[in-house]
């Protein structure tokens, strides 16, 4: 003869707010340290952009034979770009100054990026 047994599988209500108690917790601490390393990755992006600029100028100074104080212009560095376009990529819609020969390029940002506040500027370290 067989018993009637009452077992449920299931999870319990508590079981299920523990779990996702748990899972919001991990998004909260996750969610914040995304972001800076998004924005660190943005900041290494245009420093990269940044150097790939003064080695174009580098390359131009030294093809057209022009010393410290020179100005190239956008055009005169595009045939020494690796991609062939100045910039070679923008990241968040920066604007680069090229600068003058011995002077390094730099970038002024529009939107907040780690410590460089809106319409700050990014400079080679």
């Amino acid at each position: 003869m067989r018993t009637k047994t009452n077992h449920r599988s299931g999870f319990t209500a508590l079981e299920v707010m523990c779990t996702v108690a748990v899972i919001i917790l991990f998004a909260a601490i996750a969610i914040p340290n995304l972001k800076r390393v998004h924005e660190k990755e943005q900041i290494g992006a245009i420093v990269h952009n940044l150097r790939i600029i003064e080695d174009a100028k580098y390359k131009w100074a030294l093809e057209h034979k022009k010393l410290d104080g020179a100005a190239p212009v956008a055009t005169d560095l595009i045939p020494f770009m690796k991609t062939g376009a100045f910039p070679p990529t923008f990241v968040v819609g920066e604007t680069y100054d090229i600068n003058t020969i011995g002077t390094h390029a730099t970038a002024e940002i529009p939107v907040k990026l780690g410590k460089y506040p809106a319409g700050g500027v990014v400079t080679l370290p």
